[in-house]
């Protein structure tokens, strides 16, 4: 044991490096529950709004931009697939990122440019200059969505974390809402705005709206600390004792100096980082990040995603998000492109297949004899909010039934019920029962989404965790563009086929998620 040394900064550094500091999971837990919990509970509402309007606006606006921007079935299919696919190429460098320099950074910078790509959407008059814009909107999305996952848990204490995070993750459902409300109130409207020589409608102005959500959220995220776990990891205990102190002063309302717990485990050893390296320094750190260092860090980021004990956990999580979006993500982003095509209806009996079924054109028929019409109805939002709203019922269900069944039972069940659904869409013979069929197939997955991310968080230590929660959702985000493209293809086949493919992919999932370990109540690595 090292004596004390002429320095409070001094004695902190020894103790925090001894054996008799205490670990994360009594330092966070110290903090307890409060005021600083709930207010980053709630802010995470904004960021999750941010994030998701990126992939709920495009099947929004489709119905309504479908003239402005000559959208056929396959232009259709592009728009809803290309912000995932920009997604496949973001996630995994920001998650190295976020692994290499922190979680707030992330989160803060991408929520300022998500906010100002979807002011660019707003002038954007041209389809190919949306989809270019999207593409890049995903490369960025995907930085703060797989951030939020790890930086809130690692604000709560292991008696919380379980039903919080359920709970934070019906955020997912709850940012889709909140972007077809604005959805509703804007889309809906008649809307011709001229400035210059060019007129902008309702669906430009709508993305003129929704940048609030990242602006906004932005600012928000600069009130926040960096996450203390993260900082242990690194060897920066002075900076997580002080982050904790501030996180305990504000949830008991004393004062930081009032923290019980005065020194830190050096977590950092057990993450890579030798003590020598910890006590380096400042010099060291910008050696770290330096360009000639970048890409071997970064590669040394997935090495142990490939070997045990994490090779099989990572690649079954994986492959469970791959085909769980593929099915819920594709049957999103056209569902408001399902209701639309059903407020054609001239009877209430009749079913989905009269209106799907998308065969190509005639050959006889000409450009200029095709009618384009735009869908503004609001049965197409107020459907889709219903679907929605159904999935944050879910999420509250499983809020409680998580600490009495488990995550991974959560998972398994929903996911099953939503690949029975999907396939029952296609005997649907109302709209009311298409509604109630969508909100099991789209809705209810929010639920198990909520209890996969909870598990993935336990899946590898905090070293890797980001990593390894990128290279899941992008794999996921691999199974949204299959599906958003595949989808319109098999709308010209048959009503069948787009429908049973998606049971498929649900069902594919639910039987791979019987081999997930179970993690409820079980501390962060």
């Amino acid at each position: 044991m090292s004596t004390k040394g002429t320095s409070e900064d001094s004695s902190e550094v020894h103790q925090n490096d001894g054996s008799d500091g205490k670990s994360f999971e009594e330092a966070i837990s110290a903090t307890g529950f409060g005021l600083y919990n709930i207010l980053l509970v709630a802010t995470s509402l904004i960021w999750f709004s941010a994030s998701l309007n990126i992939t709920t606006s495009p099947g929004l606006i489709m119905p309504i931009a479908q003239c402005d921007l000559d959208l056929d079935l396959d232009r259709k299919g592009w728009l809803n697939s290309i912000v995932y696919l920009g997604m496949i190429f973001g996630a995994s460098i920001w998650g190295v990122v976020g692994d290499m320099f922190g979680r707030k950074i992330i989160i803060t910078g991408g929520l300022f440019l998500l906010g100002t790509f979807n002011i660019l959407y707003g002038f954007t008059t041209s389809y190919y200059m949306l989809v270019i814009l999207e593409f890049f909107a995903g490369f960025v999305a995907s930085g703060p969505i797989g951030a939020y996952m790890v930086y809130v848990p690692e604000f709560l204490g292991v008696k919380y974390r379980a039903r919080v995070m359920v709970f934070v993750c019906s955020f997912i459902t709850l940012g889709a809402i909140v972007s077809m409300l604005f959805g509703l109130l804007i889309l809906t409207q008649s809307i011709n705005i001229s400035i210059g020589s060019r007129e902008y409608h309702s669906w430009q102005v709508y993305y003129w709206a929704c940048s609030s959500f990242g602006l906004i959220g932005g600012c928000l995220s600069l009130l926040f600390p960096e996450s203390p776990k993260y900082l242990m990891s690194r060897g920066k205990n002075a900076e997580a004792l002080k982050a904790l102190q501030r996180i305990y002063s504000i949830n008991t309302r004393k004062s930081s100096e009032s923290y019980p717990i005065k020194s830190l485990r050096d977590e950092s050893q057990s993450n890579g980082q030798s003590h020598q390296s910890v006590e380096s320094g400042e010099k060291s750190e910008k050696d770290a990040k330096a360009p000639s260092h970048i890409f071997r860090k970064a590669f040394g980021q997935f090495i142990p995603i490939f070997q045990r004990p994490y090779l099989f956990n990572c690649l079954l999580a994986g492959f469970i998000e791959f085909f769980q979006l593929l099915g819920v993500n594709t049957m999103r982003s056209w569902m408001p492109q399902v209701f639309a095509l059903l407020t054609t209806n001239t009877s209430p009996d009749e079913g989905v297949c009269e209106h799907i079924f998308q065969p190509p054109p005639d050959a006889t028929t000409t450009p200029e004899n095709q009618i384009c019409e735009v869908l503004s109805d609001k049965s197409i939002y107020v459907n889709s909010i219903i679907v929605q709203g159904v999935g944050v019922l879910g999420v509250f269900v499983a809020v409680y039934l998580v600490t009495i069944v488990g995550n991974k039972t959560i998972l398994i069940v929903t996911t099953t019920v939503a690949g029975i659904a999907s396939l029952a869409i296609y005997f649907a013979a109302n709209s009311m029962t298409i509604v109630i069929l969508y909100s099991l197939a789209v809705g209810i997955v929010f639920s198990g989404q909520a209890s996969y991310n909870s598990i993935l968080a336990n899946l590898a230590p905090t070293s890797i965790r980001f990593t390894v929660i990128s290279v899941s959702i992008t794999l996921g985000r691999l199974g949204s563009t299959v599906g958003n493209l595949i989808f319109p293809n098999l709308m010209k086949v048959g009503c069948w086929p787009p429908f049973v493919a998606m049971s498929l992919a649900y069902l594919l999932s639910a039987f791979m998620c019987f081999f997930l370990p179970k993690t409820t109540r079980q501390p962060l690595q």
